[in-house]
């Protein structure tokens, strides 16, 4: 057994074992892609190792290097993701061994601590992050909506597609933060949607998650593949503000919706941290809800940060 870098050529094999690995109790789901390192490409730096059995693929785990606020600082994070086990090789401590080995190569960079985002009812993963010595540091949600129909309003929304970084300086404070999101997903019909008055500022951006990967039910996956593919069209929503000023944020939250509608995609989802203060539609419209535990390790020993609330939370990632 040997753990190698990915190679294209893995990709069947991965795609195989992530549809053997379904994440979830009552409603298993998995991540529905047209490649492997689809997800892994959304960020500049990353890398996927593969556990390989001469020649059979058995497993793999990915990291994504990033330059990340904590603590008021910029400080080298590596986010791990992917980790996956073939259920044949599973109970011989192989998650073990990927996770020790994407930790070593993160020392080696340079990188002081690593997270991960793992869905609350994966008791397997977590009881294993536990045993390396992960903490348990914040709760996050993730929220699906369908697609809705608008009332005219009386607010205007508007849109580009354009760089909209310099709207978040309020937000930059937050543990987590990185800079480059809304240019990492330019290419995936990103578009942000604001409203920008004298009365106020309100604004959410979305890029079409299904470009890249979005979770689809385990079951969904024995449904033809064109309708597979409909089924995997979806919004992510993210950089969400003005939320203070809820008939405005409300305003470009609906018109959001709307154009999904116009533009046949299946599904909008939004990832906050549990302890955002967000207006109370925003979790009663959602028609599904899933937690997940943010693990974080420091892996330098003089790195124990003070974390703030709440998080900034990544919309490339879950």
């Amino acid at each position: 057994m040997i753990i190698r870098p990915y190679q294209p050529a893995d990709d069947p094999a991965l795609m195989a074992i992530e549809y053997r690995s379904p994440r979830g109790a009552s409603n298993p789901f998995v991540h529905w892609r047209r490649r492997f390192a689809d997800r892994a490409r959304l960020f500049a730096d990353h890398q996927i190792f593969v556990l390989d059995d001469d020649g059979i693929v058995a497993g793999c785990v990915a990291i994504a290097v990033k330059q990340v606020m904590v603590s008021g600082g910029w400080l080298p994070l590596g986010y791990l993701f992917d980790l996956r086990i073939d259920p044949v090789y599973r109970r011989f401590g192989w998650g073990t061994v990927l996770t020790d080995y994407i930790e070593s190569y993160a020392i080696d960079r340079g990188i002081v601590g690593v997270y991960g985002q793992i869905v609350t009812v994966n008791l397997p993963s977590l009881t294993l992050f536990d045993q390396r010595g992960y903490q348990r540091i914040r709760q996050l949600l993730y929220l699906e909506y369908p697609p809705a129909a608008a009332w005219p309003s009386p607010i205007p929304i508007e849109c580009d597609s354009g760089d909209d970084m310099v709207r978040f300086t309020p937000i930059t404070d937050r543990d987590f933060y990185t800079e480059d999101v809304a240019a990492s997903v330019g290419n995936f019909d990103y578009v942000r949607w604001f409203h920008d008055t004298e009365f106020g500022y309100a604004n959410i951006s979305t890029f079409e998650q299904s470009h890249v990967y979005r979770q689809i039910a385990l079951d969904d996956l024995t449904l033809p593949e064109e309708v597979i593919q409909q089924q995997a069209r979806s919004l992510r929503l993210f950089h969400l503000m003005g939320t203070e000023q809820i008939d405005l944020f409300q305003a470009a939250f609906d018109t959001v919706r709307d154009q999904a509608l116009v533009n046949n995609l299946y599904s909008l989802s939004l990832v906050v941290d549990a302890e955002e203060t967000l207006p109370g539609f925003i979790f009663s419209e959602a028609n599904q809800q899933k937690r997940y535990w943010t693990m974080f390790k420091s892996l330098h020993p003089e790195f124990n940060p003070q974390w703030s609330s709440p998080f900034y939370v990544d919309a490339r990632e879950i």
